[in-house]
């Protein structure tokens, strides 16, 4: 199992390293940022994460094809509440 994770670890930012301050010699950097450790372990995550139809969840490229369906109809009901405006990439 270390050795399965060692892969991922050494791309972890800071990971044995450390800081020195004015009261500590030498303190462990800590990193977590959540965004990039999903991004870490997105290749695990793969792995275990059940079958869509199994899911609570839709998965990301069905989201993002729902979300763009169903966009131009979304759009039409907001008009008809006075909004004008919108955001389009």
């Amino acid at each position: 199992m270390e050795k399965y994770f060692s892969t991922f670890r050494k791309h972890i930012i800071g990971i044995n390293h450390s800081i020195s301050t004015f009261y500590h010699k030498s303190i462990p950097i800590v990193y977590t940022d959540w965004t990039a450790s999903g991004r870490l372990y997105q290749s695990i995550e793969d792995k275990l994460k059940p079958p869509e139809f199994l899911s609570t969840h839709p998965s990301y490229d069905t989201r993002i094809l729902n979300l763009t369906k169903w966009a131009p109809e979304a759009k039409a009901e907001a008009k008809k509440f006075g909004v004008t405006r919108f955001i389009d990439n």
